[in-house]
């Protein structure tokens, strides 16, 4: 079965014209001769039928100029969302630790962005914990680690944050928290020494 195709309205036509061809509309309205690159000429001998024509073709052109504005306005570059920072844990939890036992942890931040990640700082919440990390860039996709290390000739509950500085756009300030409990170590004490016993008075009969 072969489909009939409606031929296109002038209106129709005219918008496709126009936007393929800008310099269209402006000749003829001056009654200039134009020939499009298809080969359609088109001169003094087209008019407008009536007023109502050219307002309503006028505002056709209008608005879609007026749209393809708003499309060119709108759109963004792909991936622009600077550097972001990642990491893989909020809080690292020791658990129950001897009083002198090894207080370092790591933590491993992640650039998820598509711009280098500059670390500018980290900072323990008090000088019980001191956190160390690079100040190299980061690049997109790579993984750098902070060391936090704790003093934990301190004994009882561990409840402290580290501050992350960076030049993320997600979360400049990151903070991650360490937590658990320091126990008391009960060293061997020597066992009290015996005492001898006395000899025993030789008993008179």
């Amino acid at each position: 079965m072969i489909r009939q195709h409606r031929p296109r309205s002038h209106r129709a036509q005219w918008l496709l014209w126009s936007a393929a061809e800008p310099g269209l509309i402006v000749d003829l309205l001056l009654n200039r001769q134009f020939t499009t690159q298809a080969g359609h000429s088109f001169g003094p001998s087209i008019k407008m039928t009536n007023a109502t024509t050219m307002k309503n073709l006028l505002f056709s052109i209008v608005s879609l100029s007026l749209s393809m504005g708003v499309i060119a306005q709108d759109a963004k570059p792909v991936g622009g969302s600077g550097p972001m920072i990642s990491v893989d844990k909020e809080v690292h939890d020791y658990g129950s630790i001897s009083q002198g036992a090894n207080g370092t942890c790591e933590f491993t931040v992640t650039n998820t962005g598509d711009a280098p990640l500059i670390l500018t700082n980290c900072k323990g919440s008090c000088g019980c914990t001191v956190p160390k990390c690079e100040t190299e860039p980061i690049k997109p996709g790579q993984k750098t680690s902070i060391t936090v290390k704790y003093d934990t000739k301190r004994v009882g509950p561990i409840n402290k944050s580290v501050t992350i500085s960076s030049n993320a756009t997600n979360t400049p300030e990151k903070i991650v928290r360490i937590k658990g409990t320091v126990e008391a170590s009960h060293a061997d004490t020597p066992a009290s020494p015996m005492k001898e016993q006395s000899p025993m008075a030789p008993v008179n009969n």
